[in-house]
């Protein structure tokens, strides 16, 4: 037999760790930076991957999307190369649909981007 070590507050039945408050209750619904409950088939993102996620699912391209969350564009490729790997994703166009699918964004629940429009005019 193996000793694990794991983090104060968790309960460990076989291999699987569950976090309890003192109470013994089990934390609330996994939640993201806007306190939003995140669906469950992107749980295994990240934070910043989920915000580079919703960006992309929002159409914005990798620099308006860095410049929203300042960060390099490198980096928001990476998150989206990160995401598109682990939901099984080929390319943004699915996203899109899985964001909308899940519940993440509804029709006409964001903002036209007026800057990139602006800009184009």
């Amino acid at each position: 037999m193996h000793r694990t070590t794991r983090p104060p507050g968790t309960s460990c039945i076989s291999t699987t760790c569950v976090w309890r408050d003192r109470r013994g209750q089990q934390p609330p619904a996994v939640r993201d930076r806007a306190s939003a409950v995140v669906p469950f088939e992107l749980r295994t993102l990240t934070t910043r991957e989920l915000e580079v996620f919703r960006g992309a699912s929002r159409g914005l391209t990798n620099a308006e999307i860095a410049a929203e969350l300042y960060i390099s564009t490198a980096t928001v490729k990476t998150h989206i190369a990160n995401t598109l790997h682990k939901l099984s994703l080929r390319d943004r166009v699915q996203a899109v649909v899985l964001a909308y699918e899940t519940g993440l964004l509804t029709p006409g629940s964001h903002k036209t981007h007026s800057t990139a429009l602006r800009s184009v005019a």
